[in-house]
């Protein structure tokens, strides 16, 4: 026997929505809010003065170099040496916070976790693509576009273009391709049973 059905009250269906947010955000919510605090942690620390210098100082060479340049042409030719010098720039900041990321607790951690994984045909940097997306697994894609120097990641063609190129040139020591369709049929199923998130 089916059970009456009846318009639902819109205040009953709101007092309900609320309970249930509420409920969410006392339990999920806090452990979200954890557990990114420990991933920005790992990703983020121990923080080196020696790489930090390095690159400051391949930066002051590159802008020094423009200054040259720039003294000893015309204006027009500086234009273009100036959108030469922010390329260079971004690239090397892109390159800094891939080495930042690698030298990290969480590169760390995707090291040690390298010869679990090994078997699956992943590598220490998807380790630590890994270990970041156990928040949300959505953070993998922009954590592979930091570990291999791509930038921050966008959703644009573009942005999907150059870390898709970047990805298929990846090799491993014995040159056999790192990424190939059995590594990626592998990583979804991984996800399918992975407990992500950990929340």
């Amino acid at each position: 026997e089916l059970p009456p059905y009846k318009r639902p009250l819109l205040r009953v269906v709101l007092r309900h929505m609320w309970d249930r947010s509420k409920v969410f955000l006392r339990r999920a919510g806090t452990v979200i809010l954890g557990i990114n605090i420990v991933l920005w942690f790992l990703a983020t620390y121990p923080r080196s003065a020696k790489l930090d210098a390095q690159f400051e100082t391949r930066r002051t060479e590159i802008t020094n170099s423009f200054s040259a340049f720039s003294l000893s042409t015309g204006t027009g030719a500086a234009t273009n040496q100036a959108a030469a010098l922010r390329e260079q720039i971004e690239a090397l900041n892109k390159q800094q916070a891939g080495e930042k990321l690698r030298h990290s607790f969480a590169g760390m951690l995707g090291r040690a976790i390298e010869p679990v994984i090994a078997p699956l045909g992943f590598d220490w940097k998807i380790g630590i693509g890994i270990v970041a997306s156990f928040a949300a697994r959505e953070v993998f894609v922009s954590t592979m576009s930091t570990v291999y120097n791509v930038g921050n990641f966008d959703d644009s063609d573009e942005g999907m273009k150059n870390l898709e190129q970047t990805l298929q040139e990846q090799l491993h020591p014995d040159g056999a391709k790192v990424y190939t369709p059995l590594s990626a049929v592998t990583l979804m199923v991984f996800y399918v049973f992975a407990m992500q998130c950990v929340s």
